[in-house]
């Protein structure tokens, strides 16, 4: 398995009490799997990926990507390895409006300190945005792209160091039901390709996407493999009981 995760806890301290954002979650991901998680707002989905990111200490728990345990990493390892082996996209906007899409795609790329010095980024770059429908753009600045064309520049930043996980946090909350299409199939490409994939949604007919289909409610984590009414597109009743 490319990543494990065991008994994962993350609480706060609220009202007094404890309050488990995260609450027991186990989950097993290979390399082909492309992971769609689904819930109410405040189920604990983006504290869940800032954990298996390693932007976010967990209370309690294991967390093994790669073979390695991410809860016993320093801040410098898990920045080195979240720009080595993690692709993070993270809710809203979150390329540079003053660089251009190209050089956005590329900024990881020279972050990354163990590089091979016969890379050719640019040339690496211009394929992902050829790859992603947007190599026109490439010099294009983010203030004059559509919601669509931002979503496929981060995804392209995300892929520049060919990372064996990709996480995207609501990579489609704020885009039309073409553009929403177009960027789950890309996200499904990317698996098929052995690049894993773990996508948060709050839209249960995204969350459908993937290979895999989890819904996550008060803090626990539940695979689900009934199907989704079409004439609503929410879960069926036993589906929503579990």
């Amino acid at each position: 398995m490319l990543l494990e995760v065991r008994n994962l806890k993350k609480e706060y301290s609220r009202g007094g009490g404890v309050f488990p954002a995260v609450d027991d979650v186990c989950l097993s991901i290979g390399t082909e799997d492309f992971v769609c998680i689904t819930g109410p707002s405040g189920s604990g989905k983006s504290t869940l990926l800032s954990m298996i990111a390693g932007l976010l200490a967990p209370s309690s728990g294991s967390i093994v990507f790669d073979k390695l345990e991410l809860v016993n990493m320093d801040d410098d390892e898990l920045s080195l390895l979240r720009n080595t082996k993690i692709g993070y996209i993270p809710q809203g906007a979150s390329v540079l409006s003053n660089l251009s899409v190209l050089d956005n795609v590329i900024l990881p790329f020279y972050l990354h300190k163990k590089r091979v010095k016969d890379d050719d980024p640019i040339e690496r770059a211009n394929g992902l945005l050829a790859r992603m429908g947007i190599l026109k753009l490439a010099e294009t600045f983010p203030p004059q792209l559509s919601g669509g064309e931002l979503r496929r520049t981060a995804i392209a930043r995300s892929l520049i160091n060919s990372p064996l996980l990709l996480i995207a946090d609501e990579p489609t909350v704020d885009l039309d039901p073409k553009n929403s299409s177009e960027v789950m199939s890309i996200f499904r490409d990317i698996s098929k390709d052995g690049t894993a994939v773990i996508l948060v949604s709050h839209d249960i007919g995204t969350a459908r996407g993937g290979n895999r289909f989890f819904f996550m409610e008060s803090g626990r984590l539940e695979e689900k493999t009934s199907e989704v009414r079409p004439e609503t597109g929410f879960l069926s009743p036993a589906l929503a009981r579990g």
